[in-house]
């Protein structure tokens, strides 16, 4: 049985390994960062 501290925290690892490879292609593209700091 997970708890529900068990089950948030395989949430938010997924959550930063998202946005970290999201920052990965955005900054490996040029014109990305440009759209998301406007």
């Amino acid at each position: 049985m997970f708890s529900l501290s068990s089950i948030r925290r395989t949430v938010v690892l997924k959550a930063t390994f998202s946005v970290l490879g999201f920052a990965h292609l955005s900054f490996s593209s040029n014109w990305l960062p440009y759209l998301l700091f406007m």
